[in-house]
């Protein structure tokens, strides 16, 4: 909807937990003057670490121009998001959560989406859909996701299934341990909405990979800050990619992708300046597999990491092998057909699409893996699907990818001899 009156969201912000995290809830209705409430009292808890400031939300919607003013500001601040097991969180609500970086659940909750409407005249109204398209695509979401968020009446809601989230590219992560938070009931609100079975647990918070756990001394967070738009350089010729799939014939199976290299300007850590980031847009169209792969420099002292690696997957809803079940790491290679080299680091699964890599900062390793990154030409990505086959992704840096590792060193080493330039 676009606005309607009544009591504003209560907002309430709660000590730290025994892991530093904060949890800011908002419960109830979301009403035009709910931003400048939960800008002043989310302002004063920074500076704190990214991904430990969370937004708990419990709502059936309000107005779109406080959803969307308090969607920036999570954003833009690095904010995590949350919906607890067995509540609602529809409408302007559900804008919100998707705010959020990392987005996170409980078990069972209920997220919902449908058109923008005027509370007056009870009719959907083209200009607040608009509004909202604008700043889902802000959020970069894909075109498809924000056709399917405004695509139904107001009297109706588009809920958030495991299999359309994953469809569309929303990553989700479950935060442990579950809250149980307590909201007062609701009944003439509930009525409005049609029942929908309940959304199911996407995926852990963190799921440890087994193989990697000794390569790191220190636990790696699961939650970065949220890039900032990136500012891309201009388009670089595709290299060679080759998927290799295990498979009871005698050569398994290869399938031939390409990767583009390039270097994105992001801001790692709100507060900070941007830096480079190098990224590799990877295609295997006979698989209909997409990867979007990056590494960037870790800012952030309390973190026991020099660099990190973000892997996500975007596979069709009729994958064969059923999905991603493990990423066990990261390797080098001379060329397609020689043996890897493991970079030392420690795997993260943050959703069964999205996997980080913390790459080790203990000197012996951090001097190996800055060798092998900026001297060898090929990448490895190791993968188990969901139906215990193993498969590996292997990419060619080619000429754009050298230049791209060569650019975002180059920077790097700068700013580590003087931060403030």
């Amino acid at each position: 909807m676009l606005a309607e009156g009544g009591m504003a969201a209560t907002i309430t912000v709660h000590a730290p937990d025994g892991e530093g995290r904060v949890f800011v809830d908002v419960v109830g209705k979301i009403n035009d003057e709910d931003f400048k409430t939960f800008k002043e009292k989310t302002d004063q808890i920074y500076p704190i670490r990214p991904g430990h400031l969370i937004v708990t939300l419990m709502s059936y919607g309000g107005s779109i121009g406080a959803a969307v003013q308090i969607g920036d500001w999570i954003d833009k601040r690095g904010m995590s998001t949350f919906v607890p097991g067995d509540r609602t969180c529809t409408s302007a609500c559900a804008l919100i959560w998707l705010a959020g970086w990392p987005r996170t659940v409980g078990n069972t909750p209920l997220i919902g989406f449908h058109a923008a409407y005027d509370p007056t005249s009870r009719r959907e109204t083209g200009a607040g859909n608009a509004v909202v398209g604008a700043y889902l695509r802000n959020l970069r979401l894909d075109y498809e996701a924000i056709i399917l968020m405004t695509r139904k009446g107001p009297t109706s809601v588009e809920w958030l299934t495991p299999d359309l989230a994953k469809e569309l590219g929303i990553a989700m992560a479950r935060l442990q341990p579950p809250r149980a938070i307590p909201i007062p009931p609701q009944p003439e609100l509930q009525a409005r909405l049609h029942w929908a079975p309940p959304l199911q647990v996407i995926a852990a918070w963190a799921e440890w990979s087994k193989s990697a756990r000794s390569l790191a001394p220190q636990q790696l967070p699961t939650a970065t800050a949220p890039p900032s738009r990136p500012v891309t350089t201009s388009r670089e010729p595709a290299q060679k990619v080759v998927l290799y799939e295990e498979d009871p014939a005698p050569n398994g199976n290869r399938f031939i992708g390409s990767v583009i290299w390039r270097t994105d300007t992001m801001t790692p850590v709100p507060g900070q300046p941007p830096e480079l980031t190098i990224r590799a847009d990877i295609e295997v169209p006979e698989r209909k597999l997409a990867v979007t792969w990056s590494l960037r420099r870790n800012p952030d002292k309390g973190l026991s990491a020099t660099h990190t690696v973000e892997i996500m997957f975007k596979l069709p809803a009729d994958f064969p092998a059923g999905g991603i079940s493990n990423v066990p790491g990261l390797l080098m290679k001379q060329g397609e057909q020689t043996r890897g080299v493991p970079l030392a680091g420690l795997v993260v699964k943050v959703t069964p699409a999205f996997y980080q890599i913390g790459l080790s900062n203990i000197d012996a390793d951090k001097e190996r893996n800055l060798h092998l990154l900026k001297e060898l030409g090929w990448f490895t990505i190791p993968v188990v699907y969901n139906n215990k086959h193993r498969a590996i992704l292997v990419m060619e840096k080619g000429m754009p990818g050298e230049r791209a590792f060569a650019d975002a060193f180059k920077a790097w080493d700068q700013y580590a001899q003087d931060p403030l330039k």
